[in-house]
């Protein structure tokens, strides 16, 4: 009896440790493949909170550099980010900058005009569908990814960043 009872442990444990392993394997491959889709700017669809038109990868301004900004109209870094921004905001306007929010609309349009970024290079879009994180993988608020005239990614940061640091990279 004993000896069924170690046997069947031990093919609990196997099993066990089997899915574990292959849980791991499923989140190293997805993370790489986020990590190679984010090379460029990625296949995406928002919402263009000031005419409601849908905005695609396909509507960036071609041979113009892009700053992506995930963020949060209650998170005090993008705050802090968003007031940096609006004190150089003419620094921004060669380039074109997406402001990006699973928000409602009407909340982000009040963080656009409190932080007076009304800039025309900046476009505000709503991730209705909550899909920022499944096409740039896993974000923290403020996540900002800086693509080069050719789309291709030259810097991301995790978390607040100067505008400084934006600018300088934005004209690499």
């Amino acid at each position: 009896m004993r000896k069924i009872i170690k046997t069947i442990l031990f093919i609990i444990l196997l099993l066990l440790v089997s899915y574990m392993l292959t849980v791991i394997v499923k989140k190293a491959k997805r993370k790489n493949t986020l990590t190679e889709q984010i090379q460029s700017i990625p296949e995406f669809l928002f919402i263009n909170v000031l005419n409601q038109n849908n905005f695609t990868n396909d509507s960036i301004v071609k041979e113009q550099a892009c700053l992506i900004v995930y963020f949060n109209s209650e998170c005090e870094h993008c705050q802090n980010e968003a007031e940096q921004i609006s004190k150089q905001i003419h620094g921004f306007d060669t380039f074109q900058v997406l402001m990006i929010s699973y928000e409602p609309k009407e909340t982000i349009l009040t963080f656009r005009k409190k932080y007076k970024l009304l800039s025309p290079a900046i476009t505000f879009l709503q991730d209705s569908e909550s899909q920022f994180d499944d096409i740039f993988g896993n974000s923290p608020i403020p996540t900002s990814f800086i693509y080069n005239k050719e789309r291709a990614l030259v810097k991301q940061f995790k978390g607040e960043v100067k505008t400084e640091a934006l600018i300088k990279y934005l004209a690499q």
